[in-house]
């Protein structure tokens, strides 16, 4: 093709192709952040109320990932419906610690 121009296209990163890929790579990371972070909050929240709260969940079959959801509310074929309470029964008493040693005498 003698005489005649070829461009090839040049290549651009753009920041938020950039951001993506790095998003991808960090998938797992972000799901294991949200577990703990999931957790805490239903921690504190599980201390503060003393009134019985039901939550709802749907699950994935294949991530393993929550998405929270209503009483009401729809799982996707790929999801199954679970739900918990923040108030479970009591546990027995566990056994008795061992004697601490003598501290020293008081003034």
């Amino acid at each position: 093709m003698k005489g005649r121009f070829h461009h090839e296209p040049a290549i651009h990163t753009h920041t938020l192709a950039t951001l993506i890929d790095k998003g991808k790579r960090f998938r797992h990371l972000n799901l294991i952040i949200a577990a703990v972070l999931l957790t805490f909050t239903l921690a504190s929240v599980v201390q503060a109320s003393t009134t019985p709260t039901t939550y709802y969940a749907c699950v994935n079959y294949t991530t393993g990932s929550i998405r929270m959801t209503t009483a009401t509310g729809t799982c996707l074929s790929k999801e199954q419906m679970i739900s918990w309470n923040n108030i479970g029964q009591q546990g027995p008493q566990g056994p008795a610690g061992p004697a601490g040693p003598i501290g020293p005498a008081g003034p």
